[in-house]
């Protein structure tokens, strides 16, 4: 099972078309699940990685996906 906000995604979804920011965490991988159904204007991501190298492609990601 996913842990983290990945289960609460309708309610965020929800509180951001009512004009919220939301404030999410989890893995990695985790974030990556929420940033395709979140609007990414009104959303906070924490998380960690192991290593620089890591950190470095996670905001590749959010760069080439939003």
């Amino acid at each position: 099972s996913e842990g983290g906000h990945v289960n609460l995604i309708p309610m965020l979804r929800e509180l951001q078309d009512m004009g919220k920011g939301v404030y999410v965490s989890g893995t990695p991988d985790e974030i990556k699940h929420m940033h395709k159904s979140l609007r990414p204007e009104k959303t906070v991501y924490n998380t960690s990685a192991k290593t620089q190298d890591e950190a470095e492609q996670l905001l590749e990601w959010f760069e080439k996906n939003t």
